[in-house]
């Protein structure tokens, strides 16, 4: 399938956005205007700036605002998720935990299911991909951190262990409490450990061997975590996929993008951006002292602008990605996000996913997905808390804007910028 794209990516251009994302400058505010009336905001320009014209459609490809419930909102074209669904797959809405503007949120437990959080999206074949999103990540990596054993399947004897048992190695002295067990596939099950409890939540844990027996009341197994080259014996992990970019067909065979922030010292090292069965590993990140131990319990905006390649194995692909004044991947790392025998452009986006388990209560919760095949955009912004809101247009010119007004979401904004291309044209202050 032939891409086409806002402009040609270059370096010294993601350069220049992660400059215009990173900093909180005005960019000529004085020959740009805003007015509000009813529910629009209209920014203007005195012909000082140019907004240019937005590629493919005024609005964004997709626009879900959880207090008006699980459909995507008419500010978007897609009026579907990309599952062909007015609901979303994975969560509920809640009243439990509502960011600003809002009355209703969407809860995901990532330890109910390795699927991603809300829908799939369908944005298209465009090379410039833009999810802006808002969420609480109400765990942090340590206590949502999985431990797990997987075991041989059959049992030695008697029946899985049930929740709340206490499961022993007879050869590590090793004890586990269990949250949950399954027989798996391939003839191997896993049993999944309690966040307290055990020798494998003590400070300097004492953890299950490779090949021993493990008992538990009415059951034994034999430990098969690992390999007779690799014998782990107990796995760690919190392996958070926390977005993730595929072809629209998955089979036979496929490459997939995704951004990892999951617990620091999981191999692969986190945060990176990986091109997972593609033209290699990693896209590269450019901050790797960044911790989602920061952002932990509190409501977060992020935005992730994607540039694809422009053909198979052209190396001008690349990863923005922001997650309020931080910016974690900053762009300027090219790379092949597709090759000669997996040319296939990535059509739709995940949101949060959480591989191998994950703690129960380890809650996500969403508010706000806007989603684009453009890198233009309009948005608020509080420059003292690096927080932002994008703002879903209704028409747009190269020198007039209207735009939702979403101020509610952020009450204290003190900014409107606008990006074409993903580089600030201009801003006017509040």
């Amino acid at each position: 399938m032939t891409l086409t794209s806002d402009s040609p990516a270059s370096v010294v251009s993601s350069r220049a956005l992660s400059l215009a994302l990173g900093q909180g400058g005005g960019g000529g505010a004085s020959a740009l205007a805003y007015t509000i009336s009813g529910s629009k905001i209209t920014i203007t320009t005195d012909g000082t700036h140019d907004f240019g014209i937005k590629p493919v459609s005024v609005k964004p490809r997709h626009v879900w605002i959880a207090s008006w419930g699980e459909a995507p909102s008419n500010l978007g074209v897609n009026t579907l998720w990309g599952n062909g669904l007015t609901t979303v797959d994975n969560g509920a809405l809640t009243t439990a935990k509502v960011g600003p503007g809002q009355t209703q949120s969407l809860l995901f437990d990532h330890s109910s299911s390795s699927g991603a959080a809300l829908a799939p999206v369908t944005h298209g074949a465009q090379r410039k991909k833009l999810v802006h999103r808002r969420r609480c990540e109400d765990f942090d990596v340590v206590t949502a951190t999985a431990i797990r054993t997987r075991i041989d399947m059959p049992l030695i004897g008697g029946a899985l262990p049930s929740p709340g048992d206490v499961v022993t190695g007879q050869t590590s002295g090793a004890t586990g409490v269990v949250q949950s067990a399954d027989p798996g596939t391939g003839g191997k099950g896993a049993i999944f450990y309690a966040a307290s409890g055990g020798s494998v939540n003590d400070p300097e844990p004492t953890i299950f061997q490779y090949g021993e027996v493990m008992q538990w009341e009415g059951g034994s197994a034999t430990n098969g975590e690992g390999s007779e080259e690799y014998q782990t014996g107990t796995f760690f992990t919190f392996n958070n996929k926390t977005i993730r970019f595929y072809p629209l067909d998955r089979s036979p065979q496929y490459c997939n993008i995704y951004c990892g922030d999951g617990k620091p010292g999981y191999t692969p090292s986190r945060p990176q951006v990986v091109v997972e069965s593609g033209a290699g590993d990693t896209g590269g990140i450019s901050n790797p002292t960044y911790s989602q131990l920061d952002f932990s319990y509190e409501w977060n905006t992020e935005l992730f602008m994607l540039t694809e390649s422009s053909a198979p194995d052209a190396i001008d692909g690349s990863m923005f990605w922001q997650k309020n004044a931080v910016v974690i991947a900053d762009g300027t790392v090219n790379f092949a996000t597709r090759t000669a025998s997996l040319p296939e452009p990535k059509e739709t986006v995940y949101q949060s996913q959480v591989s191998n388990g994950a703690q129960a209560g380890s809650d996500v919760y969403y508010d706000y997905l806007y989603v684009d095949d453009s890198h233009y955009f309009a948005m608020l912004r509080d420059s003292a808390s690096g927080r932002f809101i994008l703002l879903p247009p209704s028409k747009w010119s190269s020198t007039n804007i209207e735009t939702e007004d979403l101020r509610a979401f952020l009450p204290t904004w003190t900014h409107i910028d606008i990006y074409r291309d993903g580089v600030l044209e201009g801003s006017v202050a509040r």
